[in-house]
């Protein structure tokens, strides 16, 4: 074994211990995915099922999305080409309507109408996983909450943009040991900063904050876990 492990695979040699054996194979590719996908197995497990398709469907490429957008790169990049080559302006034309097409066509087919609506459906999951980490010990969804989290809290100005107007769905009450205790604070620093109206620069920056603050009570609930 390496002297140096990865975080995953530390997780993995963990979680096969505490289960009293397993494959360390499958559950280090469990470890290995993404955040997001681990947060929707651990609320499957934890039978909030409705959340987890949620979510799920949230991070779900659109096949016919990516590949319009796929040709409008395409089309932009060889009008561009055929720009600066000093091509002959019958030539641009064409490759001016192509590019035109491709935009109309990624446009008819873009998902987002709400631009914010997958930062909403992300947050709500976390929220989700918060609410059953405060509820419950040993609760599956305390950790791929918390790596959510801190993922997201690296931008947190930016999804400060995309969480605000989500409504929390419950009150909390748990455990009063110490990673429930957390995992509720972290819920509740979360759901606040949900509730920030969209004013002026101050409500964006304390929203970023909370959001930070969230992250770090819910890495303190996973230590205290």
């Amino acid at each position: 074994m390496p002297r140096s492990q990865s975080t995953a695979a530390q997780r993995a040699r963990q979680a096969q211990k505490n289960a009293d054996g397993g494959q360390y194979t499958e559950l280090l590719r469990a470890e290995q995915q993404s955040p997001s996908k681990r947060l929707a197995a651990a609320l499957e497990t934890a039978e909030l099922t409705h959340e987890a398709h949620r979510l799920r469907v949230a991070l779900r490429p659109d096949p016919e999305w990516e590949a319009a957008t796929v040709a409008y790169e395409a089309a932009y990049e060889a009008e561009d080409r055929a720009r600066q080559a000093g091509a002959p302006s019958r030539v641009l034309d064409r490759l001016y309507e192509a590019t035109l097409e491709a935009n109309l066509r990624m446009g008819d087919l873009c998902p987002y109408t709400d631009p914010f609506k997958g930062d909403r459906d992300v947050c709500r999951a976390v929220l989700m996983g918060l609410y059953h980490a405060g509820k419950y010990e040993d609760s599956p969804c305390l950790r791929p909450a918390a790596d959510v989290l801190a993922d997201r809290a690296k931008m947190a100005l930016a999804w400060a943009d995309g969480i605000r107007g989500f409504m929390p769905l419950k009150r909390l009450s748990g455990p009063l040991t110490p990673g429930p205790t957390a995992a509720r604070a972290a819920y509740r620093s979360l759901a606040e900063a949900t509730k920030l109206p969209f004013k002026g620069d101050e409500e964006w920056t304390r929203c970023g904050e909370l959001i930070e603050e969230a992250a770090a009570l819910a890495r303190a609930a996973c230590r205290r876990h």
